[in-house]
């Protein structure tokens, strides 16, 4: 059995000797790019174009896009698709037919296989923010998610504690986790290297919220109010040093990944229901804040974290990408004034202290227009144990949405 699970198999009672060198043979761009795929994915399989080889790619408009045909030959096996998701696809499949002897020589047990992706948007995110771990074992996990047939792969760049790399927008101190922050060439590499896999990098700031180290290495940013030890959880969403920083990172973003999207984060405002934590949202108490409330004729810091939302969205819509952002601080009880065009990442309703929660659904946000993400946090968060459950996780459907009922848990 193939994993991803395809469409069709039909296993086929022989086997194809390739020997220690693939020749494929292709008359397209994304048959070439196929090819490169398989080298990564099998390094140890010296693989040229040529005539006549035993791997054959074929492009057919006919095929849905994202979806494949493996039809294997007395001498060859021939792989269609009509576009570039569908070849790597196919080609992870492919992967999964070779075998290799104790001498280093391949051969396939072959199948014929017709295979089509159930939805057209499948996703891993990767927290780099909370530590950056070894290049060659990023990449590792990377190709284990390409052969996994994800098209997106989500990288979490800045949280609490600062960016993951060597930004130039602001200074900041050595990144306290993992290995050193990354190198510009690094992020770049990186990239490549996905673009290589078929994978659309979504890179992610997190702002408002979150921001401890941008505001630490940008105090001017932080709320302005008239006690000690005030919480550095949140940026001031009145103050026009704050836009002017966020802007100047999101060009840098947007230098660095030339993808479609930006992620601005935006999520948990306030942990109300932990005081000990310091992690508060200070806009009512701030006076530059309040101030912007007047001036903008803004109600409380719902409607002023909206005018802060909107402000991101015309820095993303500028670069010309589309503006992603997490859900939890989205009202969808009543009219939620942001564009429709901003795609909507689920992952929860606020626990109450920590956000809009009554009348709040993941329903809600289709039905006011959104495009919307479906990861919903009890089944895929599965960094840490005491959050991963095996059993939720394994039973995950993109299209079985979460309840009204689901809480951060």
């Amino acid at each position: 059995m193939f994993i991803p699970r395809v469409k069709k198999e039909k296993e086929l009672d022989k086997r194809l000797e390739i020997g220690k060198a693939l020749v494929y043979t292709s008359d397209n761009v994304n048959g070439d790019f196929a090819a490169e795929f398989l080298r990564i994915a099998v390094p140890s399989l010296e693989i040229s174009a040529g005539y006549g080889g035993k791997l054959v790619f074929i492009e057919d408009l006919s095929i849905e896009k994202g979806a494949y045909e493996i039809k294997n030959d007395v001498s060859h096996i021939v792989i269609s698709f009509s576009d570039r998701e569908g070849a790597r696809n196919a080609v992870a499949t492919f992967v999964q037919m070779l075998r290799c002897s104790e001498n280093g020589v391949f051969f396939v047990e072959c199948s014929d296989v017709s295979d089509l992706p159930d939805c057209k948007f499948r996703s891993v995110m990767i927290d780099l923010a909370r530590g950056v771990p070894d290049l060659q074992r990023l990449k590792e996990d990377l190709l284990r998610i390409a052969l996994l047939k994800a098209t997106h792969i989500h990288f979490h760049l800045m949280d609490t504690n600062g960016i993951c790399y060597e930004t130039e927008v602001f200074k900041q101190e050595q990144f306290p986790v993992g290995r050193p922050l990354l190198k510009k060439s690094e992020v770049k590499e990186l990239v490549q290297y996905c673009d290589a896999l078929g994978l659309i990098v979504i890179p992610e700031i997190d702002v408002p919220a979150h921001a401890n180290g941008i505001i630490n290495a940008n105090p001017e940013i932080a709320c302005r109010v008239p006690y000690a030890n005030p919480s550095r959880y949140v940026v001031c969403a009145g103050n026009e040093a704050t836009y002017s920083v966020i802007e100047k990172l999101i060009d840098e973003i947007a230098d660095l990944f030339p993808g479609p999207f930006i992620h601005v984060g935006g999520d948990e405002l306030y942990f109300n229901d932990f005081p000990n934590g310091n992690n508060f949202c200070l806009w009512e108490d701030c006076e530059i804040c309040r101030s912007a409330m007047v001036r903008e004729r803004l109600s409380g810091k719902q409607e002023l974290y909206y005018y802060f939302m909107r402000r991101l969205y015309n820095m993303v819509e500028a670069k010309g990408r589309r503006m992603i952002l997490w859900n939890d601080e989205i009202d969808v009880s009543a009219p939620v004034p942001l564009p429709k065009d901003i795609i909507v990442q689920y992952f929860r309703i606020a626990n109450e202290y920590r956000g809009p929660n009554k009348g709040c659904s993941y329903s809600g946000f289709a039905e006011q227009g959104f495009s919307v993400i479906n990861s919903d946090f009890t089944r895929c968060y599965v960094d840490m144990e005491e959050y991963a459950n095996p059993e939720k996780t394994s039973s995950f459907c993109y299209y079985e949405f979460p309840s009204v009922f689901e809480r951060y848990r």
